[in-house]
């Protein structure tokens, strides 16, 4: 005689449960952060999908890890184009700085080159007025000595500056 409080229960064909082994767990963390949940949660949902509350759920919960995986994926790689476009930008910085101080020495060359050909070219300029003086007054020796250093003095004003900044 049975009890109605007893159920007719089935005897078990395999003890020890219907668990199954998941899918094999291969994720670099390094290569793809989120591979490990995303492993994890596929292994769940195909196994086991009622544990998000059904199929639907689980199919939701599972795109929404690879959108996330591919957004950080995404963010990632344009980091890392940002990262590089800045390191070419630090060298070109750095060689605009090279360049200008460059330029601004030889800016300042110029400017000291200018001053000399300067002085050179009024002391000749003085030299040739004295030289046509002395030769109004009789003194040829004079003027033929101021004008060699006056032609001199001018050459070398045009010349010196010129081979200065050819050797930079």
């Amino acid at each position: 005689m049975t009890l109605p409080n007893e159920i007719d229960v089935p005897t078990p064909q395999s003890p020890g449960g219907g668990q199954t082994a998941g899918p094999e767990v291969l994720a670099s963390i390094e290569a793809e952060p989120l591979a490990g949940l995303l492993n994890a949660v596929n292994g769940i949902v195909d196994s086991k999908p009622k544990a998000f509350g059904g199929e639907v759920p689980a199919q939701l919960v599972q795109g929404m890890l690879i959108s996330f995986q591919d957004q950080l994926r995404a963010a990632k790689q344009a980091a890392t184009r940002a990262q590089a476009a800045n390191e070419r930008l630090l060298e070109d910085l750095s060689s605009a700085r090279e360049e200008n101080a460059r330029l601004r020495t030889e800016v300042h060359g110029m400017k000291s080159n200018h001053a000399f050909s300067s002085l050179v070219m009024t002391g000749a300029t003085i030299l040739v007025g004295v030289a046509v003086d002395g030769y109004k007054s009789g003194s040829e020796r004079l003027a033929f000595i101021c004008m060699a250093v006056a032609a001199v003095l001018i050459v070398g004003g045009w010349m010196i500056p010129n081979r200065k900044g050819k050797e930079k």
